[in-house]
């Protein structure tokens, strides 16, 4: 005999939006508690008022690692766009991120307090503007990047930071150090490791006190 086969309801295959905002508010953010930061997104996306909920999830940092190494840039900013209580961002050199620009457009860029950003694809240009738009920034390390002396105004404008990590960004030089450690007004602690630095930067004599 010829097998039948029968179409499978939504109730059968899976939840649906409408299932889903039947449920309590503290249901839901339960719920959303237990998904991943790209799941929370994805979940959000299939209707208002799940979006508003995803919103109110309260995640204040977001770490994209390894694990996130296929995420595209759109995946990267649509899920930073929907997070309400975001503070601090890390983002490794492991995502082929690109869009760098677009984070200071963030809904959350002047709540920002840490912003990490690993990659070699980040210039002086990406940081245009960066100062006006992360108005709360304390905390930026750009740790591997592609910056030059050039990014020297940009980064000494920012007027609430006070910690900087430029390690490893080797087109940065001895001429570009010296201007970003005498601009600094609040910077605290800064990391300058593993750069292409002339020694006598750090020979200067110290004044008798």
């Amino acid at each position: 005999p010829t097998p039948t086969t029968t179409a499978e309801s939504p109730s059968q295959t899976g939840l649906d939006a409408s299932f889903m905002r039947a449920l309590p508010q503290d249901t839901l953010l339960a719920v959303f508690g237990l998904l991943s930061y790209d799941d929370t997104v994805r979940f959000g996306s299939t209707c208002r008022e799940l979006r508003h909920l995803v919103g109110t999830v309260r995640v204040r940092h977001v770490r994209l690692h390894r694990r996130h190494a296929d995420w595209s840039d759109q995946r990267v900013l649509g899920l930073l766009r929907a997070l309400r209580e975001l503070e601090r961002v890390s983002i490794s050199s492991a995502l082929s991120f690109h869009s760098f620009a677009q984070l200071a457009s963030l809904p959350r860029a002047s709540r920002l307090l840490s912003l990490s950003l690993a990659s070699p694809h980040l210039v002086d240009s990406h940081l245009n503007g960066w100062a006006r738009a992360f108005t709360s920034l304390e905390e930026l390390r750009l740790p591997g990047c592609g910056l030059t002396a050039a990014c020297v105004p940009q980064l000494t404008a920012f007027e609430r930071l006070s910690s900087l990590d430029v390690a490893e960004n080797t087109r940065l030089d001895t001429r570009g150090i010296c201007a970003l450690l005498l601009g600094l007004r609040t910077v605290r602690t800064i990391d300058i490791s593993r750069l292409r630095v002339e020694p006598k930067l750090f020979s200067s004599p110290v004044a008798p006190s």
